[in-house]
């Protein structure tokens, strides 16, 4: 029994250090707010508006002693110098035609790096632009989404950051899960947001309850990290895995399926 919760930690903490797939992350110069203090919630009946109390509540159950939601535990997580580059990304929760989603980019597939891979818009923290890391994530966000004004900043609500994850290059990600207060339908994201022409190929949003329900896993070719298996969240648009997958299954399981899936299921 102790041989095997050695392996287990063991496995565990090569897991949390070694994040092999990449994250594509690019330098921008654009200011965004990170002010929500004018942020008006929909009127409409929606389980994003009807969970947010709890969303929250939660969100402050489970947070670690940094304030920050943890993706991995305790002993695993790693820290950074304040020299030390950082990146940010933005887990965007949204309501898409009534059901709760996440929002997600397609790379261009003209690109020379990270082709048409599949992520949540983010980059890296620009000490001349950015205040903080919550700045870098809207920042990025505005740009890469390209929405009309009022929408990033204005409609994002920022619930907290979760733990640091090295990227493939070692750049510590935060990301920021925020609700966006603008509902959406399918056939209005690519209004709100088109995305920014030649780096992002399309935006879309996957519903929460299909992200759990098709999600599996796929074996990795021997590593120097020892890492065996990915998360993969299967799409019409690609599969999620790498650092995007790895930061998206605690957020789906730990997080967002207790509120959205668990309270909706009958109870036998």
């Amino acid at each position: 029994h102790k041989h095997n919760i050695v392996t287990k930690m063991k496995h565990n903490r090569a897991l949390a250090h070694s994040l092999i797939m990449n994250f594509p992350f690019r330098s921008r110069k654009c200011h965004a707010s990170t002010s929500s203090s004018s942020i008006v919630h929909p009127s409409g009946s929606n389980k994003i508006r009807q969970y947010w109390p709890e969303i929250v509540d939660r969100f402050n159950q489970l947070k670690n002693d940094n304030g920050h939601f943890p993706l991995f535990p305790k002993e695993m997580e790693i820290t950074t110098a304040e020299k030390d580059r950082q990146a940010a990304v933005l887990v965007m929760i949204c309501n898409v035609n009534g059901a709760p989603s996440i929002l997600f980019t397609k790379r261009g597939s003209d690109l020379k790096e990270h082709a048409a891979e599949i992520s949540f818009p983010g980059g890296h923290f620009e000490d001349n632009v950015d205040e903080s890391l919550t700045q870098t994530a809207l920042r990025e966000a505005q740009e890469e989404l390209d929405p009309p004004p009022g929408i990033i900043p204005e409609k994002i609500e920022i619930v907290g950051k979760a733990a640091k994850l090295p990227s493939l290059r070692g750049t510590p990600v935060t990301a920021i899960i925020g609700v966006l207060w603008h509902d959406l339908d399918n056939r209005s994201i690519s209004n709100v947001f088109p995305g920014s022409p030649g780096e992002v190929e399309s935006v879309f949003t996957v519903a929460i309850k299909d992200l759990l329900r098709k999600e599996t896993s796929r074996e990795l070719p021997e590593n120097r990290f020892r890492l065996r298996h990915t998360p993969v969240f299967p799409t019409e648009h690609g599969n999620i895995w790498g650092l995007t997958a790895y930061i998206l299954h605690p957020l789906l399981h730990n997080l967002l399926k207790p509120i959205f899936v668990d309270k909706e299921s009958p109870r036998g």
